[in-house]
């Protein structure tokens, strides 16, 4: 049976956990190419988010080039990402539907909400709003301590490897 000498052994799992270190920071950094300006949150049956949606369709008729996104607030990792939305924009209690349109919110339906969507609209499409996602940029940092962690780990392997008598 053949001895692994044990600085060949530090070696090869260090290369494993530079190369992991590089295949998560591409992972954490990575963004979907297109983050929509406008975020629609709503229950399936509710009749204030029929209204609000039709709404938005008429206001977005003039403006077919801002990316919407509509989420289900039954579904789990939807409800998440409008919690963390709201306390970005500080709403406490958000009550569907809720729309997301640049930095502005409209919560709830009725002819005030309809006008301050269209007005959201108007205004997001005039300037290029950013998408209401980057309120939330850096939030969640899961996979930034994730990445933290293996690029020290590296570090200290480098390090360790490259002391005399590591090699």
């Amino acid at each position: 049976m053949e001895r692994i000498d044990a600085w060949t052994l530090v070696r090869e799992w260090a290369c494993v956990l530079v190369l992991t270190s590089a295949v998560l920071a591409t992972c954490a950094g990575a963004e979907p190419a297109v983050q929509p300006q406008v975020m629609v949150f709503q229950q399936e049956g509710c009749p204030n988010c029929l209204r609000m949606l039709a709404s938005l369709e008429a206001a977005l008729a003039d403006h077919p080039g801002l990316v919407v996104a509509t989420y289900e607030i039954l579904e789990t990792k939807d409800r998440l990402l409008l919690d963390r939305l709201a306390k970005a924009y500080g709403i406490g209690s958000p009550k569907v539907p809720v729309i997301f349109v640049g930095d502005r919110v409209v919560m709830g339906a009725g002819r005030s909400e309809e006008l301050h969507l269209r007005e959201a609209i108007e205004r997001c499409a005039e300037i290029a709003c950013p998408s209401p996602l980057a309120w939330i940029a850096g939030v969640d940092t899961r996979w930034g301590d994730l990445v933290l962690f293996a690029g020290i780990a590296a570090l200290l392997l480098a390090v360790l490897l490259l002391t005399p008598g590591g090699a």
